[in-house]
C-alpha cells in the first residue's frame, strides 16, 4: 500500500513557523548580547565649562549597571537649544577598566543639553543640562589686557608730570637767583670809591 501525498498547505505552515522562529531567535541574540549600560561622571555632577576653553569630561561606563567595560565605543554630544549649535567628541578609554575621557570645547554660553552615547549598548543614564559660562572680558575683547596694561602704565607717567614741572621751576629759580646774585655783586664792586694818595698833615 503506497504512502499518501503530503498536504502542501501544512508543509507551508510548518516552513513559515520554522522561519519565524529562526528570525525571532536571530533578533533576540544581539539584544541579549548587548543589553544596556549606565554612565557615572567622575565628579558626580555636571562640569562648568567656559566658552572657548577645552574641558575634559571623565566618566565610568558599566554594562547592565554593574560590570565596568572598555570595549564599547562611546562619545559625548551636546547641543545648545537656543542657538542650534552642537559639539560631539569621541570618548577614549583611559586609566582603569570602564573609565573614559572626552574633550569638548563649547562655542557659546547658555544651557546645553548633553548625553553620553554608546554604539552597541543602550544608554540608560540621563544627564542634567550643562551651564556654559561666558569667557572673561579680557579674552572676549581680544587685546583688552594690553589696553588695560597700557592704561595702568600710563597712570604713573601722568602722576610724575607735576613733580617734573616742580623740579624744572626749582632749577630755573636757582639759576635766576644765581644770575641775580652775580649781577648785584658786580654792581657793588663798580660803585666802590677809588682810594687817592694820602696827604701828610702839616703842623
Amino acid at each position: 500500500m503506497g504512502r499518501g501525498k503530503a498536504d502542501p498547505v501544512r508543509s507551508r505552515r510548518r516552513t513559515g513557523l520554522l522561519l519565524g522562529s529562526l528570525l525571532a531567535l536571530l533578533l533576540a541574540v544581539p539584544a541579549s548580547a548587548g543589553g544596556w549600560a549606565t554612565a557615572s561622571l567622575d565628579d558626580g555632577s555636571p562640569p562648568s565649562p567656559t566658552v572657548g576653553e577645552p574641558i575634559q569630561i571623565g566618566f565610568m561606563l558599566h554594562q547592565h549597571g554593574r560590570t565596568p567595560i572598555s570595549w564599547e565605543k562611546a562619545s559625548v554630544a551636546a547641543t545648545n537649544p537656543e542657538t542650534g549649535e552642537s559639539v560631539d567628541a569621541e570618548a577614549r578609554p583611559e586609566g582603569r577598566t570602564g573609565h573614559y575621557v572626552a574633550e569638548l570645547t563649547f562655542s557659546s554660553p547658555g544651557t546645553w543639553e548633553w548625553e553620553i552615547r554608546t554604539s552597541q549598548l543602550k544608554m540608560e543614564t540621563r544627564l542634567e543640562p550643562l551651564i556654559v559660562r561666558s569667557a572673561p572680558a579680557a579674552l572676549a575683547g581680544g587685546g583688552g589686557t594690553n589696553a588695560g596694561e597700557a592704561a595702568v602704565s600710563s597712570a604713573p607717567e601722568a602722576g610724575r608730570m607735576p613733580d617734573a614741572l616742580a623740579l624744572a621751576f626749582f632749577l630755573a629759580g636757582v639759576v635766576v637767583g644765581a644770575i641775580t646774585t652775580l649781577g648785584l655783586s658786580s654792581a657793588l664792586a663798580g660803585r666802590r670809591p677809588v682810594a687817592g694818595p694820602r696827604i701828610a698833615a702839616t703842623r
